[in-house]
């Protein structure tokens, strides 16, 4: 759905190409013989990376990690996991995550299958 912040409607739908799966390229192979690898930068979590005037242009309850606060009630964190559950990757690879943002994480992924 929309999301409210300030006088600004922010359009807060999954990308197309989650939705839409002919946008994602399918391995050739079947089975054994074919992985799908998925490289996402996360954006690090803080003062001085995702919450800082650098990312101003983005509302700041769009760039919280954990749900408390944040828009429609689903922080980055949320919102990132339903994302790539949609790519069902078989190997994941993440930039610009520390330690407490993997803590959050990499269980919520684990529910989706993702990681096993």
């Amino acid at each position: 759905g929309n999301i409210k912040s300030g006088g600004h409607v922010y359009v807060a739908e999954k990308r197309a190409f989650v939705v839409d799966r002919s946008y994602v390229a399918e391995a050739s192979g079947k089975g054994r013989d074919s992985v799908r690898l998925v490289s996402y930068n996360i954006l690090g979590d803080g003062p001085n990376l995702a919450l800082s005037e650098k990312h101003g242009y983005c509302p700041r309850e769009l760039r919280l990690w954990g749900d408390e606060g944040a828009a429609g009630g689903k922080g980055r964190c949320s919102r990132l996991v339903e994302e790539v559950a949609g790519y069902r990757p078989d190997l994941l690879c993440v930039q610009e995550l520390s330690i407490r943002m993997m803590a959050d994480l990499a269980p919520r992924l684990a529910s989706k299958a993702i990681g096993q």
